[in-house]
This record gives structure tokens, sequence and C-alpha cells, in this order.
């Protein structure tokens, strides 16, 4: 993986020398980035990098969704445990500006994903995201590099494509389970939540980590182990 942030659209890669090309990933995301810094990647490794257009359903009937998602002809990705760690700066300043680094292995495949919650909106949140072969060693550089494994933690997830739309039903330790819905608009969410027979008006658009404090009282945020078989500070 090669990548780097450059200031300029025309600048290319300082580091691969990419320029603004159909081979680059930074000429495929101009269009989807906003902001004055891109990043420039070129590599055969799984690379994403968007603002998530995502929405949550809470306390949700789960084996009903399933049976809806079924009758519509939603393809059934599998269930999978998901173990992850969450890595932090020593000084806790991500924790309260709402970033963190996850790495999630499932079984299959492991990830390295940074995470950045900026606004209780639809599009709030962005994710950078690869896939690794070694999830100890990734820990270990993020050691070295004076990051902290601040949390390790679990859910169960269970996952359907239905019409572009990913559905995540998630099932967390200590609360009810509940479905994120992620797709290319909010108006495509919404058209989507009328079709298996949700009301908009109960979105909710907050990140895991403020549903499990705000509403159900656990400050996941500050423990050190969220797992089934574990909770604790």
């Amino acid at each position: 993986m090669c990548f780097y942030v450059v200031k300029r659209p025309e600048g290319p890669c300082i580091v691969c020398s990419t320029k603004y090309s159909a081979n680059c990933w930074y000429a495929s995301s101009i269009a989807r980035w906003g902001g004055d810094d891109m990043i420039c990647a070129m590599s055969d490794q799984k690379y994403d990098s968007i603002a998530e257009i995502e929405c949550r359903f809470l306390e949700i009937d789960k084996e009903g969704l399933i049976k809806r998602l079924l009758e519509l002809g939603a393809n059934d990705l599998g269930e999978k445990m998901l173990e992850e760690v969450i890595i932090n700066d020593k000084e806790g300043h991500w924790t309260t500006d709402g970033k963190f680094i996850r790495i999630r292995t499932d079984g299959e495949k492991s990830s390295v994903s940074y995470k950045e919650h900026i606004t209780h909106s639809i599009d709030g949140s962005t994710e950078i995201e690869i896939e690794i072969n070694d999830p100890q060693k990734a820990e270990m550089i993020f050691e070295k590099v004076g990051l902290v494994p601040f949390r390790r933690q679990q859910k169960l997830r269970h996952s359907f494509v239905l019409d572009g739309v990913t559905f995540d039903i998630d099932t967390w330790p200590k609360i009810p389970t509940y479905v994120e819905l992620e797709g290319e608009s909010e108006q495509v969410l919404r058209d989507m939540a009328h079709k298996i027979g949700y009301d908009w008006n109960y979105a909710v658009f907050n990140n895991a980590g403020w549903i499990i404090e705000q509403k159900y009282n656990i400050p996941v945020r500050r423990m050190r182990w969220f797992t089934f078989d574990r909770v604790e500070l």
C-alpha cells in the first residue's frame, strides 16, 4: 500500500509518483471528497475511503427482518463474530474527538480502519480501510509508534445486500440488536426503509459508541473489554 496526502488536485503522490489518471485512486475519488486534502493510492490491496451514508434502526425483531429480507430476494452474506481492537492516542483526545483506529478480524479476513464521526447525520462518518494479513503485527506497529490498544470488543454481525443497500444486523453485548443500513444516498436508504416496513422517523444517525453510552448507559468508550464473556473498565 502506498498512500500520501496531497494538497493540490494536480499533484501526484510523492511516494508512488502516480499522476492524475484512471489508474490512481485519487483520480476516481475527487468527485467524492469535498475537502482540499486528497489521498492518492496505488495498491493491489483493497483500499476504501469514503464518507459513509448510513442509518440505524434500534431494538429490531431480528428474525422478522431476516425473513422479510429473504422474501425480497436479499443476498445473505452470512453471520460472523467480529473480533476488534480499538486503538487510541495515549492522551485520550481521540475519544473526545470521535476518532479511532480499529483492527478487525472475522475469522476469514482482517482489516485496519480509521474511523471518524464528525456529526450526528446520515453522512457524518468517514472510514478509511485496508485489508491486512496479520492483525497481531498490525497492533504491534501501532504500539511502536506510540498509539494504545485500548479496548477489545466483539459483536455478532449478520449481513445482507438488497438492491445495493447493505444491511448489517449487529448484536453487541448487553444491548438489544439493531440494524445498520448503508447505501449511496439518503433517498436510497429512505426508500429501502419503506420497502422493509420501517418508519424513517425512527432512523438513528449516531454511531455505535454514542448509542451504547447514551441510550443504554454503558460507558463503552472508557472500557477496556466489551465482549460477550467480559465487560469491564
